[in-house]
């Protein structure tokens, strides 16, 4: 055998064990959706589409149905930079109102740096 017949060889086992590597990857995520569907959203009807986790309800069934309609959310993850700054003042906001009426036991919070100078604020407001 000549290097072009190993080399030729040896790209088709890479090609093929690339594509059954992803194929065994895939076949796991739909797999483990469909797993985590039935554990946390048994009442949903089934998906239409197995590559994608939206679930289509018909504006038709929706009357009669005893289903609610899903509306699906963005996620942290598909935020633009600017969204995800808001996000995150908010988020800061949020903290700071737990820590000011109370909510959350200042013991648990003190752990966390960035909360830290105002809890120390608060606390000597006192």
């Amino acid at each position: 055998m000549g290097p072009l017949a190993i080399g030729a060889v040896t790209l088709l086992s890479i090609g093929l064990g690339t594509v059954a590597i992803k194929l065994y990857k895939r076949r796991n995520l739909r797999l483990l959706r469909e797993a985590r569907r039935r554990k946390y959203a048994p009442d949903l009807p089934p998906l239409t589409n197995i590559n994608t986790t939206t679930t289509i309800i018909a504006n038709e069934n929706l009357s009669n149905s005893e289903n609610p309609p899903v509306e699906r959310t963005r996620q942290i993850e598909e935020l633009s930079e600017d969204e995800f700054e808001k996000w995150q003042d908010r988020d800061m906001k949020r903290d700071e109102n737990f820590i000011e009426l109370r909510l959350i036991l200042q013991d648990i919070i003190a752990d966390l740096p960035e909360l830290e100078n105002t809890i120390i604020a608060f606390t000597s407001g006192l």
